[in-house]
Order: structure tokens, then C-alpha cells, then sequence
């Protein structure tokens, strides 16, 4: 029995090692894990202060132009009222399973068995959707992120994608590190479209849902996404927090049978300070083929007999 109930050592150990390794999904690889360290069990909340956005003030016409004069004269204190923003675990996802005994769990929750890594995707999973969820939530409240467009198709992608380029260097977000996360269909568009299929690293493009790099992006794709939406962002412009709550065997109290449980806890925000930093861009419809012109067939004239 001492081999069998090893299982029971290592499940939860194991899941935690895999937790803190770099996750898979595009959205949760590229959250901002700075408070995942600060805060230790669901409900648990910590308030990060934000300070104003730093604005020179034109003082050049003030002495009549005097600049010299000007530059010798006290400055005016700008305004510093310290805000606060609160990031709180506030969602809990659990799992069990029930098995005859712990030979069977052994055998299909081995290290490298295929049921733990499903259990770990669906922990993924889990994570992954509620960052969207938090993200949609966002923009829902903040209109002034959002670009609707009524349709999308391979002759306009590219544009469309400047467009939301544009967008985050008018708010003079930096070029380093811009990710794009789309929908599969409008993956499909941008397969069509060609647009990456020239870059260097297009060739691995099956990779980990990477499609490739156009206008300044590393593009990604989600299938946990809505059909017609595009998400562009800074790397780690959005903060999350995961906790792994349990993950045992434990033997029924009321039957003959053994049960694995497993709870994750986590949550997430967008501190005001970082919401210039993420656009979305929503379509009403896709056209994964360029419109194309209809031509005419030419009638012949028949040739005249004698």
C-alpha cells in the first residue's frame, strides 16, 4: 500500500509546482503576478495606492516671456491626492472526483498521466476565462477603451490592427511588449490576410497559440473568447492573483470509495493607473474571405454562315 498511497504526497505538491510555472493561455502568461505573494487565502484584499499622472505646466509666457526671470521664480506645488484601489480574491472553482480505490488513482494521476494534466488545464481554464470576464467588465466601464468596427474581413484586417496600434500610442503606452489576443475566427481572417505569414516568425506560428508578430503585436489566439473581439494590451497591464486552496485524496466517510478534491482561489483588477494601457475592439461581423469583384463572361458573336 506504501506505493500506491504515494499519490496522496504528491498530487498537491505537484499541482503547486505547475502553478507557479509560466502559464500556457495568452491571457494568464501575460498578467501581472506583482501581489500573488501578498495575499494568502480567498476574501484577502490588497490596497494599492496610485498616485496622479506627472504634467509639466507651460509657464513660458509668465513675466511677459521673461524666461530668465521666470526660472528664478517659486514654483506652483502641483496637486498629489493619493488614491487607493483594491484587489480582492472574490472567486473560488472547485473539483471532485470519485474512485474505487488508490490503485486507480495512481495509475491515471501519475506525474506524468494525462488526468493530471487535465486537471491542471481546468484549472487554467478557469483562471484563463475569469481574467476575461475581469477585462470585459472593464471595458464595459470604461467605453473609451472600446473600438467598434461593423465588420472585419481579410482585405481590412491590417488597418483595423493599426487601428488599435494608433490608439495605444496616442496614450503614449511603450512599443515593447504589446500582445494581441484574438478570437479563432478572426484568426482565420488574419491567416487569410497573409500579414504575418512574412515575418521571421511565422513559422511557429502553431506554437502555444501564437500566430505571429504584425504592427509592433505579438499575436495570440483564445478560443475563450467572443467570436468578433480583439484584445490589445501592455504585457502585465493587468494585475491577478492565484492561490492553490487544496488538492488531496481523502478516503469517504459514508462509502467504499476515495474522492480527489481540488480548489483554486483567485481574482484580479485593472488599477486606473494601467487603464490606458488595454483596448478592445469589438466586431458586429466577419468576412474571412477579401470581397471579391464579379466578372462577366463575355458572350461570343456568332459567326454568320453563308
Amino acid at each position: 500500500m506504501a506505493n500506491t498511497d504515494k499519490i496522496r504526497l504528491l498530487l498537491e505538491a505537484e499541482l503547486k509546482r505547475k502553478l507557479s510555472d509560466t502559464p500556457k493561455k495568452p491571457f494568464m502568461r501575460f498578467a501581472n503576478y506583482e501581489f500573488e505573494g501578498q495575499i494568502k487565502a480567498g476574501g484577502d484584499t490588497v490596497r494599492v495606492p496610485i498616485s496622479p499622472k506627472i504634467t509639466l505646466t507651460d509657464v513660458s509666457a509668465e513675466n511677459s516671456g521673461d524666461i530668465r526671470a521666470t526660472s528664478i521664480a517659486d514654483i506652483s506645488a502641483s496637486d498629489r491626492t493619493v488614491t487607493h484601489s483594491d484587489l480582492v480574491v472574490n472567486k473560488l472553482h472547485q473539483y471532485r472526483e470519485k474512485f474505487s480505490d488508490l490503485e486507480e488513482i495512481q495509475t491515471l494521476y501519475s506525474i506524468k498521466g494525462n488526468r493530471l494534466h487535465d486537471l491542471l488545464n481546468g484549472m487554467d481554464t478557469a483562471v484563463e476565462s475569469s481574467i476575461i470576464t475581469m477585462l470585459d467588465a472593464f471595458f464595459l466601464a470604461h467605453s473609451g477603451q472600446v473600438i467598434e468596427e461593423s465588420t472585419l474581413s481579410a482585405a481590412d484586417v491590417a488597418s483595423k490592427i493599426m487601428k488599435l496600434r494608433t490608439a495605444l500610442s496616442e496614450k503614449e503606452v511603450p512599443m515593447d511588449n504589446r500582445i494581441l489576443v484574438v478570437s479563432p475566427a478572426v484568426s482565420a481572417v488574419i491567416a487569410q490576410a497573409g500579414i504575418v505569414a512574412g515575418t521571421e516568425v511565422a513559422a511557429d506560428a502553431a506554437i502555444e497559440w501564437w500566430l505571429g508578430k504584425f504592427a509592433g503585436f505579438s499575436i495570440f489566439e483564445s478560443n475563450l473568447i467572443s467570436k468578433g473581439n480583439l484584445y490589445a494590451f501592455r504585457a502585465k497591464s493587468y494585475n491577478y492573483v492565484r492561490q492553490l486552496f487544496k488538492a488531496k485524496v481523502t478516503e469517504a466517510e459514508a462509502g467504499m470509495y476515495y474522492n480527489i478534491l481540488g480548489q483554486i482561489a483567485h481574482g484580479g483588477k485593472v488599477f486606473d493607473q494601467n487603464a490606458e494601457q488595454l483596448y478592445k475592439m469589438e466586431v458586429s461581423g466577419l468576412n474571412p474571405t477579401p470581397t471579391e469583384t464579379p466578372t462577366e463572361t463575355p458572350t461570343e458573336t456568332p459567326t454568320p454562315t453563308n
